[in-house]
C-alpha cells in the first residue's frame, strides 16, 4: 500500500514538472511558435466555410482558393472604404496621445488634492502621491515604446501575412494530418484522448465564434455611441474597446478608460456621459449579447480566471491575456484526464 501510494505521490510530481516544462518551453520559443499560432487561428476561423464545400464535392484546393479570392475581397473593400478613415483617427490620436497623459495627470492632481482635504495620515499621502507618478512614469514608457518599436510591428504584420500561406496547408492536408495525429494514439486510449480533443474543440468554438463576435459588437456599438454623443477618434476606440474587451474582468475598464479620458479633454459633462453609456454598453453585453452569443460559459471559477489572466499577461503580453481562459480550461481538461489515467484509483 505504502509503495502504491509513493507511486502516486511520483507521477503527481512529474505531471506538474512536466506541466511547468512545457509553459517555459513555449515561452522560450514564442517567437518561432507565433507565425504557426496565427496560421492555425487563421485556418480555424475558415475550417466551417472549408467544410461546406468539401461537402459541396469542391475540391481542397479550388475550396480554398474561393475561400481566399470572397477573404480578401472583403478585406480590399474594407481597405478601400474605411481604411483611409481609420488611419486619419489612428494618425490623429497617436498625436493626441500627450494630451492624454496631461489630462490623466490633471485628473490625479485633483484626485491627491482631495485627499489631502481629508486629512489623512501624510504617510497615506506620500503613498497615494507616489503611486500616480509611478503610473503615469510608467504609462508615458508605454506609450514612448509603442510608438518607437516599429521593429516589432513589422514583424507582427509579418507574421500576419505568412498565416495566409501557412494556412493554405493546414486546411488542404487537414484530413492526411488527423489520420496521422490519430494513428500514434494507442487504441485503448484513443477513444478518450479523441473526446478530451472533441471537448477541447467546444472550448475552442466557444471562445473563437462566441468571444470574438461579442467583442465586435461592443466594439461597433461603443464607436457609434462615441460618435452620437461627440468624443472624437470614435473609431479607434471602437477598436480598443474590442480589443480589450477580449480580456476578461479587467478589458471593459482597459477599453473604457482612453474614451472617458478623450472625452474629458473636450468637457467634463462629456466625460460623465461617456462613463455612463460605457457602464451601459457593459451591461447590455453582460445581460444580452453574450447570453445570446454565447450560451453556456467555458466554466472557470474567477479566481482561476483572474488567475490565468495575470500570469498569460506576465508571460506572452496581450496575446497572453487574451488566450489564458481557453487555454487555461483546456489545461485543465488534459490535466484531468492525466490524474485520472495514471494518478487516481482505478
Amino acid at each position: 500500500m505504502e509503495s502504491i501510494q509513493k507511486r502516486r505521490l511520483i507521477a503527481k510530481i512529474i505531471l506538474i514538472l512536466a506541466v511547468i516544462l512545457i509553459i517555459y518551453f513555449i515561452y522560450i520559443i514564442w517567437s518561432v511558435v507565433l507565425p504557426f499560432f496565427f496560421a492555425m487561428l487563421f485556418a480555424y476561423l475558415l475550417q466551417p466555410a472549408f467544410g461546406y464545400l468539401q461537402k459541396k464535392k469542391v475540391p481542397p484546393p479550388l475550396a480554398i482558393a474561393i475561400i481566399y479570392l470572397i477573404l480578401f475581397g472583403l478585406i480590399f473593400f474594407f481597405l478601400f472604404c474605411a481604411l483611409p478613415q481609420f488611419l486619419a483617427e489612428g494618425g490623429n490620436f497617436l498625436q493626441y496621445l500627450p494630451k492624454i497623459i496631461s489630462h490623466i495627470e490633471q485628473l490625479w492632481v485633483n484626485f491627491v488634492d482631495s485627499v489631502e482635504r481629508i486629512s489623512l495620515p501624510d504617510v497615506v499621502t506620500k503613498s497615494v502621491s507616489n503611486t500616480g507618478q509611478r503610473f503615469v512614469s510608467y504609462l508615458e514608457g508605454t506609450i514612448a515604446n509603442t510608438a518607437n518599436n516599429i521593429d516589432d510591428i513589422l514583424r507582427w504584420l509579418l507574421y500576419l501575412a505568412l498565416a495566409p500561406f501557412l494556412s493554405y496547408y493546414m486546411l488542404r492536408d487537414k484530413d492526411l494530418i488527423k489520420k496521422k495525429v490519430i494513428a500514434l494514439l494507442s487504441p485503448k486510449e484513443r477513444p478518450e484522448i479523441l473526446r478530451i480533443a472533441g471537448e477541447a474543440n467546444r472550448l475552442l468554438r466557444q471562445f473563437v465564434y462566441g468571444y470574438l463576435l461579442v467583442s465586435l459588437i461592443l466594439g461597433i456599438l461603443t464607436a457609434i455611441f462615441l460618435y452620437i454623443i461627440g468624443v472624437e477618434y470614435a473609431l479607434v476606440l471602437g477598436l480598443i474597446m474590442a480589443v480589450a474587451d477580449l480580456i476578461p474582468y479587467f478589458g471593459p475598464f482597459i477599453g473604457a478608460v482612453p474614451a472617458i479620458v478623450i472625452a474629458y479633454g473636450q468637457s467634463g459633462n462629456l466625460a460623465l456621459i461617456t462613463a455612463i453609456g460605457m457602464v451601459a454598453l457593459q451591461q447590455l453585453e453582460g445581460s444580452v449579447i453574450t447570453p445570446k452569443v454565447m450560451g453556456e460559459r467555458i466554466g472557470l471559477h474567477p479566481l482561476v480566471t483572474i488567475f490565468a489572466v495575470l500570469v498569460g499577461g506576465y508571460l506572452f503580453g496581450i496575446i497572453g491575456t487574451v488566450l489564458a481562459v481557453p487555454v487555461t480550461a483546456i489545461l485543465i481538461l488534459v490535466i484531468k484526464y492525466i490524474y485520472g489515467r495514471f494518478v487516481s484509483p482505478q
